[in-house]
This record gives C-alpha cells, structure tokens and sequence, in this order.
C-alpha cells in the first residue's frame, strides 16, 4: 500500500464518518503489505495538507507505531489512542464506534506478548491509560449531566477493556477502584442513558468478580442482567455469561432447564452435575466434578463447583428422604445420617446430621425447629422446603 493510498483512505473514513474503515487504516494488527508506507509516513511534512487536519496527529503517530520495532510497538500505539481520544471533535457516533475498536487493539495487543514481564507492563500501561479515558469521560458527564454528549456515553468503553486486562493478567485488586467510579456515576445517572452493549459488558465482568469472591446473590444480580439484556442472536456472549450465571444459580438452589443447557451446548459439561447436587448424591457428584477439572479450573469455577454447593446438595438430600420417609413431620437423625453415608459422606455421624438441620433451618431453608432431646427434626405443616432462590431473593 501507497501512503497516498493511505492517506487519502483515512480522509475518506473522516470524510463520510466510516469507524470500520478507520479502525481497518489505524488496527494494532494491520493484514495487509505496508511496504515503505511506514517510511512515507514518518515525514511530519507529509500532512501539511492533509483534511481534515485535526486528524493529522492521529496519523503522525500511526506512522511511528508501523516505524516501530518490536519493543516499542506497544508504547508507540498507546501514542496512536491518545492521539485519537485527545481530539475536541470527538464527539460524534461513529468516533465511538472506532473507539471501541482502539480499544480492543489497545488491550489485545498488550495481551498478546509472549514474554511475560513484557505482557505485564504493557497491560499496567494500557490499564493506565484507559483508566485516565473513563476519568476524562466522567468529567464530561459531570459538566453537563443532562445533555451527556457522546463522550459521557462512552464512559463504559474504557472501563469494560480495563476489566478485560485485570480478569487476563488475574489482576483482581484494581477492580474495586473501577467499580467505585462507575458507582459514583450511577449516583445520578440511570444505566439507560448509557450504550445497552456496555451495560451487558460491564455486568458480564462485575457478576464474575462477586462471584470469585463468593458473593453470590449479587453475582446473580449483575449476570441476571446481563443475561436479559443480551439479545437473543448474540448465541455466543450469552453462552459466556451463562457460564457463570449456572454456578451462581446452583450455590442459590435453582439449577437451569435441560433445554437450556442444550441449547447453549453446555449440557455435557452441567448435565450431569445438576442431577447429582438435585438429588444429594456427593459422591457421583464429586466424581463429574473432577472430571471436568482441568475445564473448571480455565474458567476458575473449580472451587465454586467442588466446595459451595453442599449447604443446597444437604437440603435436597433432607427432601429426598423425607420423601422416601413418605413424608412425614419428624425425621430422625440417625436417618438422615444414614443417607448421607450412603450418599458417599462415608464417616458423617448422627450429631454432623444434627449440626446440618439446624443450620437449613437457621437458614430457612427448611421449615421447622429441632428436637434435641428426642434427636429428630420437626417440619412445619405446610411449605416444609421452600424455594432456596426465593429465600435468598
């Protein structure tokens, strides 16, 4: 490619407000043969005419990232995005389409160094300079809140790709600090004043960090969020987030539909669990788990999947036997000992059968009270084993 090709592809993506052309023309990871473009390029002199002019900086720089070698293409881009995000026009929807775009090239090309200190520096870089976007779209926002502008409603783009970095890098202990400027956003601004496919990120992102540190009734909320606001043709990111909204659900007793797991291809790798946690039965489920170990692990679910389930597996454990028991209002403990043994809990005594009634109860998760003396438990009349999701509603 010619630079006066180039050149004149840059106006016309400016020209006619094109962001997937301009993306194409500035992209971290350009396709095609440069050739001695980056040569052409790197000659300041070269955009004295260039229209319009407020993109000229934008194109000096993409200049030196193509000059650039190796090591410096990553600080050299980070020029590109600056030079890009600094201009007063930015302020049109098209500019923020090409920004999510930048975005993307910004984090995957940090992302994409083998050499890990490399990577790590990089991602430190590109974390620092989103992080100075979303404080400068936050200023636009509290200039005028009631005509937010472009720039207000871009505030989710950069915040979004700063959680991408700190969930590859497991970076976690920046997150806080990102979540409280976007709450101090939502202090007066509704969530429906910003782009709905930012919302749906940024909730993807918050549901799974609650639910790495096992706050799970507001991962819930963050990933039931995103899970309806996601359209329907967008097979692919609900898949996502469904990965992390069937665990949620299952800690909180209220496992998906088979349909569900099949039409999202995930039945083999949850089927067969929820069978096993539906039914108390540890030792079946404890083998699915570690079978999917490895699986587990990649999407850092394993000690969700092998350790919090068990407080939802003993209520319905409690249910099948009281069921098996034909329903009635006492059951012993010994008999609910018994079925955990053989559930595959193999040295659970009569008083770990005690502790664990008293405290479904203490929970509400089952209704009644105990009988110490008589060492059995009592259930009420009616409603003896509510909904576990509706309790924690």
């Amino acid at each position: 490619m010619r630079a006066s090709d180039w050149t004149s592809g840059l106006q016309q993506a400016v020209r006619t407000r094109d962001s997937h052309l301009l993306h194409s023309l500035l992209t971290a990871f350009p396709q095609f043969d440069f050739g001695s473009l980056s040569a052409e390029l790197a000659a300041t002199s070269s955009w004295t005419s260039f229209v319009p002019a407020e993109y000229a900086s934008v194109a000096v720089a993409y200049a030196g990232f193509l000059h650039a070698d190796e090591m410096a293409l990553h600080p050299q881009f980070v020029r590109v995005f600056t030079a890009f995000t600094a201009q007063n026009v930015f302020c049109d929807e098209w500019q923020m389409q090409a920004l999510r775009l930048l975005c993307a090239d910004l984090a995957s090309l940090a992302l994409a160094n083998k050499d890990t200190d490399a990577r790590t520096a990089q991602s430190v870089t590109a974390l620092d300079t989103l992080s100075r976007l979303s404080s400068i779209f936050n200023v636009e926002i509290n200039r005028d809140r009631e005509r937010m502008g472009v720039r207000g409603c871009c505030f989710f783009i950069p915040i979004n790709h700063q959680f991408r970095i700190c969930f590859a890098l497991n970076e976690l202990t920046r997150c806080p600090k990102i979540i409280e400027q976007v709450d101090k956003v939502l202090e007066f601004m509704s969530p429906s004043d910003f782009p709905p496919q930012d919302l749906v990120a940024y909730n993807y992102y918050l549901g799974r960090l609650r639910l790495i540190n096992h706050e799970f009734e507001d991962a819930d909320k963050s990933l039931t969020i995103a899970w309806k606001e996601c359209p329907d043709g967008y097979i692919v990111h609900k898949r996502k987030i469904l990965l992390y909204l069937i665990p949620v659900r299952l800690v909180l007793g209220k496992p998906p539909s088979p349909d569900l797991l099949l039409q999202y291809n995930l039945f083999n790798m949850y089927g067969e669990l929820i069978v096993s946690a539906s039914t108390g039965n540890f030792a079946d489920y404890d083998y699915h788990v570690m079978q999917r170990r490895n699986w587990f692990v990649r999407y850092k679910l394993f000690g969700v999947m092998k350790h919090r389930l068990k407080v939802s597996m003993f209520r319905n454990l409690l249910k099948q036997v009281w069921a098996g028991l034909e329903f009635p209002r006492t059951i012993p403990f010994e008999h609910f000992a018994a079925a955990c043994r053989f559930a595959g809990l193999r040295d659970f005594s009569n008083e770990d059968s005690e502790c664990i009634c008293q405290s479904l109860v203490d929970l509400g998760y089952v209704k009644g009270y105990i009988n110490h003396d008589r060492r059995f438990l009592v259930l009420l009349k009616n409603n003896q084993f509510p909904s576990m999701y509706s309790i924690v509603q």
